[in-house]
């Protein structure tokens, strides 16, 4: 009888996901498997610092997360992910690359090295590459240096929620003008934690 171990499973979950997918393609399933790894060092918040990056390279490659995790090398979604294994790989180095591949649904450490060496390859050659990486790390370290990383990581989160909601609301009513207040008051708050740490 064999043991229980975490890749086994994911890797029998990707196998149902695969076959799902094959039966019926027009509701493709799309499933992210990320885990932090064992440690002795302190405690760090890998995955809150990972979906603060993610969701800031998003924000200037025009994707969804989920279309950032996809398998797809269409379009913009590669370019993105290889912006993310550069900064990931730099800011933690005692991870592995298998660890890192895990952060956004892989499991393939050759994943992360061809990554980082595409990233060096548009750095080299292309100035609005050097710009758009300096400006996504400036907003990463910003959000990174913060103290109270899990307070700006609740605000994020409650900010897209509420721009979700404002979204699906009528501009005229009371109830969208109290959730555009309360998102104002929200990043307000951001923006001072972000201040008072940079």
């Amino acid at each position: 009888m064999s043991s229980f171990t975490v890749e086994a499973a994911i890797q029998k979950l990707q196998g149902y996901v695969n076959h799902f997918n094959c039966m019926l393609p027009e509701h493709r399933l799309i499933v992210s498997v990320r885990f932090e790894p064992k440690s002795d060092r302190p405690a760090i918040n890998y995955t809150a610092s990972s979906d603060a990056l993610i969701s800031i390279i998003c924000r200037h490659f025009d994707l969804s997360v989920e279309q950032f995790l996809e398998h797809s090398r269409v379009g913009k979604k590669p370019a993105a992910r290889y912006m993310y294994l550069h900064f990931f790989s730099a800011r933690y180095p005692e991870l592995s690359d298998l660890e890192i591949s895990r952060y956004i649904g892989r499991n393939d450490h050759s994943f992360v090295i061809y990554g980082r060496q595409k990233f060096q390859d548009f750095h080299f050659s292309d100035p609005k590459w050097r710009a758009l990486a300096k400006e996504i790390e400036k907003e990463w370290q910003l959000f990174f240096t913060l103290n109270e990383v899990d307070r700006a990581s609740q605000l994020k989160e409650e900010m897209d929620y509420l721009e979700e909601q404002l979204q699906n609301s009528d501009v005229e009513s009371p109830a969208w003008a109290e959730k555009r207040d309360l998102w104002s008051r929200k990043k307000e708050e951001l923006e001072q934690l972000i201040e008072s740490k940079s």
